[in-house]
């Protein structure tokens, strides 16, 4: 097999196989199956998630013949761990290489795509309505300095705290958008999470969703 080659089904191979756990994962999610979700999430699928991205950022030019047996070794047994033919595999390439930008790779990525956008407009109505309240906050707290009398000392601390709530609230969202959208990066960057439907078509995946 030609080195080029090689890679190519050393990256369907490892697809394949995320492309069946993360299958495994929905049918778990769907039957509340807390043990195989655990399994799955924090050992399986991170172990193959490494694995692609690591193959996906190696220079295979400065690879020895030795090295790449050892690496079509580790392949082989991933497959056959996992019950997946080499002719199969060869399909699968085949159908990537027909569908290209008709395939459901393309539609998932751009989703991704669309959600960041639409994640990043809600980070700006968040920071819309917070600098008001760091606004009103500065202003309370100048106020508090000045204040002389205790009853309005204590209407001023009152208001302050609950503006304080306010912006926990506030940065509470924002920490989780800022998750959200690290995470789609991520799974951007891997590729695997939109590349696993490479070889459906948008038609047919359309259907599925």
């Amino acid at each position: 097999m030609e080195r080029k080659d090689f890679i190519y089904f050393s990256l369907e191979s490892i697809l394949q196989v995320l492309k069946k756990y993360d299958l495994e994962l929905k049918i778990a999610e769907k039957e509340n199956d807390t043990e195989k979700i655990k399994l799955l999430k924090e050992e399986i699928i991170p172990k193959y998630d490494r694995l692609y991205f690591g193959f996906k950022h190696t220079d295979f030019k400065e690879k020895t013949n030795e090295e790449i047996q050892g690496i079509e070794k580790t392949i082989n047994d991933i497959l056959e761990k996992n019950n997946i033919s080499k002719t199969y595999i060869k399909k699968c390439i085949e159908k990537r290489e027909a569908l290209k930008e008709n395939s459901g790779a393309e539609v998932t990525k751009n989703l991704f795509l669309y959600t960041i956008k639409e994640l990043e407009k809600k980070k700006g109505i968040l920071h819309d309505k917070l600098k008001p309240l760091l606004e009103k906050e500065k202003q309370l707290e100048a106020d508090l300095k000045e204040c002389i009398q205790y009853d309005e000392e204590m209407r001023i601390s009152g208001e302050i705290i609950d503006l304080m709530e306010e912006k926990r609230e506030l940065n509470e969202k924002f920490d989780h958008i800022d998750f959200l959208i690290n995470q789609i990066n991520y799974d951007l960057d891997c590729g695997w999470k939109y590349e696993i439907f490479g070889t459906i078509s948008k038609e047919e995946l359309k259907k599925n969703i």
